[in-house]
């Protein structure tokens, strides 16, 4: 469990339990990040890919929040399954170029 705090924004993230996380934090964006709509909202229920998990994302202006239970590990795509343990991906390129060393 541990807390990640930049001038802007404050995080809490606690796991890995049976590979999963919870990440809960908000804060001011950026002024070129905002959206110029004065808000957003994503929610995404994902099973597969890297951190695959549920995401809620809200954003009123420049402030935002956001609620994520995700996988910890590695989504191999070549093989179409998570890394298992003892296995390393090495990033030669984003997404479908990951390989094992």
């Amino acid at each position: 469990m541990r807390f990640v705090k930049s001038p802007t924004t404050l995080y809490f993230h606690a796991g890995p339990v049976l590979h999963k996380a919870l990440e809960v934090g908000g804060g001011k964006m950026p002024f070129a990040s905002a959206d110029k709509s004065g808000y957003n909202l994503l929610l995404s229920l994902r099973d597969q890919g890297d951190h695959a998990g549920l995401s809620f994302h809200i954003a009123l202006g420049r402030l935002m929040f956001e609620f994520n239970i995700h996988d910890e590990r590695h989504w191999n795509w070549q093989k179409g399954r998570f890394y298992e343990p003892g296995e390393e991906p090495v990033f030669e390129g984003y997404p479908h170029e990951w390989v094992l060393t």
